[in-house]
């Protein structure tokens, strides 16, 4: 169920992001003259890896939490361990949430101008 939710966002943004774009661009005007397919795409890898580090953290921190909360008791040291993990879950899941809008918003911004003006491209395929 939370994955429905957590997409439904998603959708609207990605959407919205393209809706945009097509908006802003005037008739006749195209991006391709400025736009630099080789800098742009190393934009959407530099933004990937920022949400594949940011997904690493928070499994990372989910793993820890389990681990402790599995345990029937917790020593008083664990029992701080949970307490800063729980914050700390809450800090990497909001860095995850931004990466994702980031990541997302970044390969949208590429695909659309160089699908659309730039689709022989290799960057492309």
């Amino acid at each position: 169920m939370r994955s429905k939710w957590f997409a439904l966002p998603i959708m609207i943004i990605a959407v919205s992001l393209l809706g945009l774009s097509a908006c802003s661009k005037k008739s006749g005007e195209s991006k391709s003259s400025n736009f630099n397919i080789t800098a742009e795409l190393a934009k959407v890898k530099a933004a990937r890896a920022e949400l594949t580090t940011a997904r690493e953290q928070l499994e990372k921190v989910k793993g820890d939490l389990a681990a402790l909360n599995a345990k029937p008791r917790l020593t008083a040291e664990e029992t701080a361990q949970k307490a800063q993990l729980e914050a700390q879950l809450k800090t990497d899941q909001s860095a995850f949430d931004e990466a994702f809008t980031k990541d997302q918003g970044t390969l949208t911004e590429f695909l659309n101008v160089a699908l659309n003006e730039m689709p022989k491209a290799p960057e492309t395929h």
